[in-house]
């Protein structure tokens, strides 16, 4: 999780996207005022009297307006982000990027024990014995890899798999 992230805008709309881009990622609060030691954003079009803190994000400048979600959180990762986690995990679902992404309950339990490696591989028996207690075929297994591959995956490897290894998430994203 980054840092709280401190938001100067006087537009209802934009303020409302930057909090859905955020949601488990890092916390958010809209301000009326900037702080020099924590991670702001700041609209220029906001009706602010005061100095700018350095390694503040500009809208607009640091990040194009209209912006992607991926780019508010690229833009945040560069300027201040010391844990850069980019998947996580909530209640039955995972956020990419901020973007949220509903999982089955299967699919949930086998990002878990995936992402509870912390980037190592984890052997597919041992998977299939933590997601499925040994009641599987060996083929459900890379059935659901591939369910998790398509909802995550959009352009980024992001589930590593070896044949003698097993799977793992790759480290950049977690």
């Amino acid at each position: 999780m980054l840092p709280l992230i401190r938001v100067l805008t006087d537009d209802d709309y934009l303020w409302q996207k930057i909090f859905l881009a955020l949601r488990g990622v890092a916390g958010c609060e809209r301000v009326t005022t900037l702080d020099g030691g924590a991670l702001n954003v700041y609209d220029p079009r906001a009706s602010y009297v005061g100095e700018i803190p350095d390694g503040s994000i500009t809208l607009g400048v640091d990040v194009p307006l209209p912006f992607t979600y991926a780019q508010l959180i690229d833009a945040i990762e560069k300027k201040g982000g010391n844990n850069k986690k980019i998947l996580t995990r909530g209640d039955r679902c995972a956020y990419l990027r901020g973007e949220r992404i509903p999982l089955t309950e299967v699919e949930g339990a086998l990002l878990d024990a995936l992402m509870d490696r912390s980037g190592e591989f984890i052997s597919r028996a041992e998977l299939m014995d933590l997601v499925w207690h040994g009641e599987a075929e060996c083929g459900v297994l890379n059935v659901y890899v591939h369910y998790l591959r398509q909802k995550l995956e959009r352009g980024e490897k992001i589930i590593i798999s070896s044949r003698s290894e097993g799977y793992k998430i790759d480290g950049r994203f977690i």
